[in-house]
């Protein structure tokens, strides 16, 4: 063989093995792109997954608190109720002993002394009255705010 047919065919096999390793390297170079996306597919999998968690998590403890608020709402209108028909009744009591001591003012059987204290009397109940009444109108727009 001539030096030029030994040359051309060492340079053809250095060709064929550059083009063997330069295939060997793209054949690796994407077996490695195909795992490191198969590892970050996974990794975006179990990210949503703990996201996922997270969002039932907080839906949950959303649900849980929603529930404490109105049965603490619930309990304080029932409260607030009652109170309502106490002062309701003490009114009532005090409006009928109102009306007890003005009958018994008006009697011909007077006494000064008598009517001095039964005017004061009545002043106390009425302004007792008028501070139940107060009381109530209080009640009743705080039932209205938290209804």
């Amino acid at each position: 063989m001539d030096k030029k047919t030994v040359k051309d065919h060492i340079i053809n096999a250095l060709d064929d093995l550059r083009q063997s390793e330069l295939k060997a390297f793209r054949h690796k170079l994407c077996d490695t792109d195909f795992e490191e996306g198969r590892s970050a597919q996974r990794e975006t999998a179990e990210s949503k997954k703990v996201f996922d968690d997270l969002m039932d998590s907080i839906q949950k403890k959303k649900y849980a608190v929603v529930e404490l608020i109105e049965a603490k709402e619930k309990t304080a209108l029932i409260e607030v109720e009652g109170l309502r028909k106490k002062i309701q009744q003490e009114i009532s009591e005090l409006r009928r002993q109102n009306n007890e001591i003005e009958q018994l003012s008006e009697t011909k059987d007077n006494i000064q002394f008598l009517k001095t204290q039964l005017r004061k009397t009545q002043t106390e109940i009425q302004r007792q009255t008028q501070e139940r009444l107060k009381e109530l109108a209080e009640l009743n727009q705080t039932i209205e705010l938290v209804s």
